[in-house]
């Protein structure tokens, strides 16, 4: 029943494999000894003794840590490594109440934040009805079981019932209790946020918490702000609490405020900023003691890979992402990450992968509750069944999505909706479409909103499969097919094209004549009526074999225009 010792006489117990030594000096007992020490015990009748030292000492070892916790990330990594002793003290059915109590506080915090799981949160029910029961208890106690119980049931992805436990957790704490209240606001915030409640959010994170606690409760408000497109106050919230952190001795925290900072850079478009953040993040966070925040400083790099083109960089990172929060039983990460990972197979083309992956993060979005990204995937999820030509499938998809997006305040989301779903009628009424990423393209929100701004690629995406798209700046354009077509050094072929839609613009359906194609083609310059025509002849047969074959259409009256059925996308400056 020994858990660890520093004694300078184990060596010889160790040659003998009966301890094995940890990396930092300690000593531990091998399984099978320990196994073989707790039969012997039995038999002897002292299990009870021993058992109960045990369970007093790692009682005591967890209430210093968790003290210390409030002041130190390394308690936690030092609760994580007596997670073995502590478990095993905890078995004592025996111990007193209060002792086991302890025990389950060090637990829940090892183990939180590393692996969400069901069975945690029963044993904390378990404990908290145990511990309103007992009359020796005070509230503070119970109240921080309820805390406890919230994050384990937000990692595991039950953001309603967490909430409910904050809030119960926040009621029962006394009111002298500064700290605890400001760490329970802190809580309350960031699960609001999580099931898109940006206004009760707000609320809960800006009620003056005290210093200790303000770490988590000014990433809260940054994280809100960042959510409303207020990008300045985000970065100031996020530099003051990561300047907190540091001067707190919280590296773990600092590390997951440079992510957010790389978050807030990417939304801004200051890319190298970005990935110095997100670079920084993931030197100082710890796989093992931190696989959560981990995951999401990887995820959000490949956000960042992907909005820059490097696609073969952000698939390998999501999917390190992916299955560390899956082995972590983070549900709401995972499903973000979903999201964005099939919208990386969606930009790619592989839309049955794309519909996989946004349906099996929506299944999880709608039990955790977080209407925001529900609003997005489902959107997604219309648009891919949309280009897949399976229109009922696309209809309630963005069904779903407008509910969502009635109880999310973004205008960011807004947009990135609207663009999606004009996928839904393309094919019928391309011009809509076209008006729209128009707008989208100059509005200031596409400067604030990665989900804005991805919405707006892949509908120019989709409307260049079908449409020409013309570069005015670079005189270049794509046909629909994907061919590119350089001009730049070809001005005659350049002006004849300009002069074609212009006149398309302003007179929609109405041909260039042969005159006003050559006075377009040679400004100015004087030739007989037959050099001109063949000049012009020469032309338009350059243009069909360049690809305008299809595009280029010779009217009855003798002109020629631009084949009207095919939409026209301006490349955006």
């Amino acid at each position: 029943m020994l858990g660890e010792a520093r004694c300078p006489r184990s060596k010889p117990s160790a040659d003998r494999s009966l301890v094995a030594r940890e990396p930092d000096g300690r000593f531990r007992l091998y399984a099978s000894v320990r196994q073989f020490a707790a039969e012997h015990a039995a038999r002897r009748g002292e299990d009870t003794p021993a058992a109960h030292r045990h369970a007093h000492h790692f009682a005591a070892r967890a209430t210093r840590e968790l003290d210390a916790g409030r002041r130190s990330d390394h308690a936690t990594r030092r609760l994580l490594d007596v997670l073995g002793d502590l478990e095993a003290a905890h078995e004592d059915q025996d111990a007193d109440p209060a002792l086991r109590r302890a025990l389950l506080l060090g637990i829940a915090s090892a183990r939180i934040g590393r692996v969400a799981s069901t069975e945690l949160v029963g044993r904390l029910d378990d404990a908290r009805r145990a511990a309103s029961d007992d009359p020796t208890s005070g509230p503070t106690a119970v109240a921080t079981l309820h805390a406890l119980r919230g994050r384990a049931l937000e990692a595991a992805g039950r953001v309603e019932e967490a909430i409910a436990s904050y809030e119960r957790a926040h009621t029962m704490t006394p009111d002298g209790a500064k700290d605890e209240l400001g760490r329970r606001l802190a809580e309350l915030a960031h699960a609001e946020l999580a099931r898109g409640d940006v206004a009760r959010a707000s609320r809960a994170a800006t009620q003056s918490p005290p210093r200790r606690c303000a770490v988590r409760a000014r990433r809260v408000v940054g994280l809100v702000a960042q959510a409303r497109g207020q990008l300045d106050e985000a970065r100031e919230a996020y530099v003051g609490a990561l300047d907190l952190a540091q001067e707190l001795a919280l590296p773990d925290e600092a590390a997951g405020l440079r992510a957010d900072l790389g978050a807030l850079r990417l939304q801004q478009r200051r890319l190298e900023e970005a990935r110095e953040a997100y670079d920084a993040a993931l030197a100082d966070l710890d796989g093992e003691l931190d696989p959560i925040k981990l995951g999401l400083a990887e995820g959000n790099l490949a956000i960042l890979e992907q909005e820059e083109g490097r696609v073969a960089q952000a698939a390998a990172l999501y999917a390190r992402a992916i299955e560390r929060l899956q082995r972590a039983g983070h549900r709401l990460y995972t499903a973000h990450l979903l999201v964005y990972s099939g919208a990386l197979a969606h930009e790619r083309g592989a839309l049955e992968i794309a519909c996989a992956r946004y349906q099996a993060a929506r299944s999880s979005l709608r039990r955790v509750g977080d209407a925001r990204l529900l609003a997005i995937a489902s959107a997604l999820s219309g648009a891919a069944e949309a280009t897949r030509g399976r229109h009922d499938a696309a209809e309630e998809s963005f069904d779903e999505s407008a509910r969502a997006l009635a109880r999310v305040d973004d205008s960011g989301v807004e947009a990135a909706v609207r663009a999606h779903r004009a996928h839904l009628r393309l094919t019928e009424d391309p011009s809509r479409a076209l008006a729209l990423l128009a707008e989208l393209e100059g509005a200031a929100i596409l400067g604030a909103s990665d989900d804005a701004r991805l919405a707006v690629r892949l509908l120019r995406q989709r409307l260049g499969q079908r449409c020409l798209t013309v570069d005015e700046g670079a005189r270049r354009w794509v046909l629909p097919d994907g061919t590119d077509v350089d001009l730049s050094s070809r001005l005659v072929l350049w002006r004849l094209v300009t002069a074609l839609l212009a006149l398309r613009e302003d007179s929609p359906g109405r041909p260039l004549s042969v005159d006003a194609a050559i006075d377009a083609g040679w400004p100015g310059e004087r030739m007989t009526g037959e050099s001109a025509q063949n000049r012009l002849k020469v032309a338009l047969s350059t243009l069909r074999k360049l690809g305008l074959r299809e595009l280029l259409v010779r009217h009855d009256s003798g002109g020629y225009l631009l084949d009207p059925s095919v939409p026209v996308v301006r490349a955006s400056k």
